[in-house]
């Protein structure tokens, strides 16, 4: 230790201390903050890709489902019949697509993984200086 180190107050380096804990904790909220950001453009971006594909599907699947309730009933079913099974083979597919598109914002995340990681790693190193003392 210096001179100048000995002659510090405690009050001094209790403010130090203050000061260096609102820098980290500055520091670990913009970093929380960043990543958040950036999973949400990526979410944005994936939900206006399914959006446009929803529209291109919805009028997909009018003329399919007229076609194939024509098929049906060209096959000897009733209208009612050919419209009923129709419609519960569209829902189907539609859960299927539904639950894939779940699948895909799960895999984004929204969780500031690098900020936990610095987080832990702050409280780790604060636990030794305390133990040290």
């Amino acid at each position: 230790m210096s001179p100048q180190d000995t002659s510090r107050t405690a009050a001094e380096m209790l403010v130090d201390v203050a000061g260096n804990i609102s820098n980290l904790v500055r520091s670990e909220v913009a970093l929380a903050k960043a990543e958040l950001v950036a999973s949400v453009k990526d979410a944005v971006s994936a939900i206006a890709v399914i959006m446009g594909a929803l529209v291109l599907a919805i009028t997909g699947v009018n003329v399919l489902s007229a076609a194939i309730v024509a098929a049906f009933i060209a096959a000897g079913l009733s209208p009612v019949w050919a419209s009923l099974i129709t419609g519960v083979l569209f829902l189907v597919v539609a859960g299927l697509i539904v639950m894939a598109a779940v699948s895909a914002m799960k895999r984004i995340g929204f969780v500031p993984r690098r900020v936990a990681t610095n987080i832990q790693r702050d409280v780790k190193a604060a636990t030794e200086a305390c133990d040290d003392k």
